[in-house]
C-alpha cells in the first residue's frame, strides 16, 4: 500500500500553473499533511510531537500541523493562493482571532506570508492526513493473534492446528526457514506486502568483472563477481553464463590469477577436454583482445557510474547489449550477428507509438533507449581512441637468430642476480644472443650464468 501511494499514477508531480491543497491532521503523539492537485498526492510529510508539542491543546495541536506543512512546503505555495482542509472547526476562525498566546501570534505571523483559505473538513474525508498522523498497530495485532488460545472443546479450531502443523512438518521450505530462524540467520530476507522476500548478492559484495570472449566471433560477456571468488564460485559463474548457452569452449586463454592457476580450475577442465593456456606476465600483447575489452569496459562504466559507484552491475547489461552490436570493421558484422545470424533489435530502434497506460514503462523504455544511445557512441570513442594509441605505440620488430639484444630485467628476474644490490641494476642486461626463435614474439637467448 505504501509503495502504490508513493509511484505514479498516485503520486503526481507539482504543476505550478495548478491551484495546490493542503490536507492537514494531528493526533496525541503525531502530526501529517499531504499536498494535493486534482485529487492528486505530489507529496507527503509526518513526524513524531516532541514531549512540549504532546502537551499542547487539540486545537494548538492542529494548528501546529498546519505551521508544520506550510514551512515545508514553502517552495510549493508561497506566491500563489491555495486552501488548507482540516477537520477541526476551530481553526476556521484562527485567522480572524484577536486574543492569541505569544506561541500563536508567532504562528499567526508565519501563516500571513502566505496566501490560502482554511475550510473545514470532515474527520471522515480526511483520510490520508489522518493516516500519516498516527501510527499503524500492525506488529501488536500480530502478536496478539499469536497469543491467543483456542478453546479446549473447539474441535474444528484443533483440527485445523494440527493440520497446518502437519503440513509444515512435510514442507521443505518452511523447514529450512524455520532452520534459518533458530540459527538467527534471517538477515537475507525482508517482507514486503505481506511476503517473505529472498535478497539477492549486496552491491557491496560484488567487485570485479569475469570478462569472456569467444575468440571467432568476439562475443563478449560480463559477469559481475564477488570481492573474494574463489575458483569454485568461478567455475560456477562460468558454467552458468557461458557453459550453459554456448557449450564447452575447446581451449581458454586466461590470466594468471590464482583462481585460474589452482588445482581445481586446472584439473576440472582436464575432464573435460579444454585446452588451458595462460597469458604472459608483463606482456599485455600476449592477449591483447582480453586487454583492449577491459580497457573499453573501464572507459564505459567510468562515464556512466553514479557519485556512489554502486550502480555498475546494473551497466553491465546494457554493455554487453552494445558490446556485441557494434559492427567490427575487419568483418563489417557485430559479434551478434556472428553468432545468431541477423541483428538485435534494439530498444532504441523500436518506435511505437505508446498508449500510454503504463508510465512507469514509459519510463523504463526511455532510460533504455538512452542508455544505450549513449553507450554506443562512448564506445565507439573509446575503441577509435584505443586503437590510435595502440597503433602509436606499436614498436614491433622482428629478430633472427645471431642478433644480439637487450633484455628488460623484470622484478621476477632480480632475485637470481645473487650478489649485486637491485637498486644499482641496469634496466636492461646485454647484449645478448639470440640462439632460437619460437614465435612471433619470442624468442631464446643465451644467458649468462648469474
Amino acid at each position: 500500500m505504501k509503495r502504490a501511494m508513493s509511484e505514479d499514477p498516485v503520486l503526481a508531480l507539482p504543476d505550478v500553473s495548478k491551484s495546490f491543497e493542503v490536507h492537514t491532521d494531528a493526533s496525541d503523539f503525531a502530526l501529517g499533511g499531504v499536498l494535493m492537485q486534482e485529487c492528486h498526492p505530489v507529496a507527503y510529510e509526518s513526524r513524531k510531537l516532541n514531549e512540549a508539542e504532546r502537551r499542547y491543546t487539540t486545537h494548538e495541536k492542529e494548528l501546529l500541523a498546519v505551521v508544520h506543512c506550510l514551512r515545508v512546503w514553502r517552495h510549493y505555495l508561497l506566491g500563489s493562493s491555495f486552501i488548507v482542509r482540516t477537520d477541526n472547526t476551530a481553526m476556521s476562525h484562527f485567522l480572524s482571532q484577536s486574543k492569541l498566546s505569544s506561541k500563536q501570534a508567532r504562528w499567526q505571523e508565519l501563516l500571513a506570508e502566505f496566501n490560502f483559505m482554511l475550510e473545514y473538513r470532515a474527520y471522515s474525508t480526511n483520510s490520508v492526513a489522518d493516516g500519516l498522523s498516527r501510527r499503524a498497530e500492525l506488529d501488536q495485532v500480530a502478536l496478539m493473534a499469536m497469543n491467543v488460545t483456542v478453546r479446549a472443546d473447539s474441535r474444528v479450531a484443533i483440527n485445523i492446528g494440527k493440520k497446518i502443523r502437519k503440513a509444515l512438518t512435510r514442507d521443505p521450505v518452511a523447514q529450512q526457514l524455520l532452520k534459518l530462524i533458530e540459527s538467527d540467520k534471517t538477515r537475507q530476507f525482508w517482507q514486503e506486502d505481506g511476503l517473505l522476500m529472498t535478497k539477492g548478492r549486496r552491491v557491496e559484495d560484488l567487485g570485479t568483472i569475469l570478462v569472456v570472449v569467444d575468440r571467432f566471433s568476439k562475443y563478449a560477456s560480463f559477469i559481475a563477481t564477488p570481492k573474494y571468488c574463489s575458483a569454485e564460485d568461478i567455475t560456477q559463474l562460468f558454467f552458468k553464463y557461458v557453459v550453459k548457452y554456448w557449450g564447452m569452449p575447446q581451449d581458454i586463454v586466461s590470466d594468471r590469477d590464482s583462481c585460474f592457476t589452482g588445482n581445481f580450475w586446472t584439473e576440472l577442465f582436464k575432464f573435460f577436454g579444454s585446452q588451458l593456456s595462460m597469458s604472459s606476465s608483463y606482456h599485455p600483447k600476449s592477449d591483447g583482445q582480453m586487454e583492449r575489452f577491459n580497457s573499453m569496459l573501464e572507459e564505459y562504466l567510468r562515464h556512466f557510474v553514479s557519485a556512489t559507484q554502486k550502480n555498475w552491475v546494473k551497466l553491465l547489461d546494457v554493455a554487453q547489449l552494445c558490446f556485441n552490436s557494434c559492427k567490427s570493421s575487419l568483418t563489417g558484422k557485430s559479434a551478434f550477428e556472428i553468432v545468431n545470424g541477423q541483428q538485435p533489435l534494439l530498444p532504441h530502434i523500436v518506435n511505437v507509438p505508446n498508449a500510454g497506460k503504463s508510465p512507469k514503462a514509459i519510463s523504463f523504455s526511455e532510460e533504455w533507449k538512452q542508455n544505450i544511445d549513449l553507450a554506443h557512441s562512448y564506445l565507439e570513442k573509446a575503441a577509435k581512441r584505443i586503437k590510435k594509441h595502440a597503433d602509436k605505440n606499436n614498436r614491433s620488430q622482428e629478430f633472427n637468430v645471431g642478433d644480439k639484444v637487450m633484455v628488460k630485467l623484470l622484478p621476477q628476474d632480480r632475485k637470481f642476480l645473487k650478489g649485486r644490490d637491485s637498486c644499482l641494476l641496469q634496466k636492461y642486461e646485454g647484449p645478448l644472443t639470440i640462439v632460437k626463435k619460437i614465435g612471433k614474439m619470442a624468442y631464446k637467448v643465451d644467458l649468462p650464468h648469474w
